[in-house]
């Protein structure tokens, strides 16, 4: 029995190795576009995959996943309910850099707590 490619259609080789292939994007070759060593194209704040040329265009990134029941991608440690998953891509600030305080000084920390101890020790009952 016969090879049949499934790119041609002709019998006696593989879609691989097809000879009437012609150039398409999903060949791996370089598209020109992105950077020809890392296959990424910069969209200014960020970069992303060559949807044209890059070898692992269309997967995943192994820190998301699809959630089975709304097909949303989120992280892969996401275990919210639908429509409360994390939003994939955006930076969540824990504390609001604008409102930070200065760091104080160990001098004035150091003094602090000697004022503690002594409030503490004053407060106490002899016996």
């Amino acid at each position: 029995m016969a090879v049949k490619c499934y790119e041609c259609g002709d019998e006696g080789h593989v879609a691989k190795a097809c000879p009437n292939a012609i150039y398409t994007p999903a060949s791996g070759t370089w598209c020109g576009y992105c950077d020809e060593r890392t296959r990424l194209v910069d969209l200014g704040d960020k970069v992303k995959r060559c949807p044209d040329c890059h070898p692992l265009r269309g997967q995943l990134l192994k820190q998301h996943r699809k959630c089975p029941s709304c097909r949303e991608i989120v992280y892969e440690w996401d275990q919210a309910p639908c429509g409360r998953h994390t939003e994939v891509g955006k930076q969540w600030e824990h504390a609001d850099v604008a409102k930070r305080e200065k760091p104080r000084d160990e001098d004035t920390l150091r003094a602090l707590a000697l004022a503690q101890v002594a409030e503490s020790r004053a407060s106490r009952e002899i016996i």
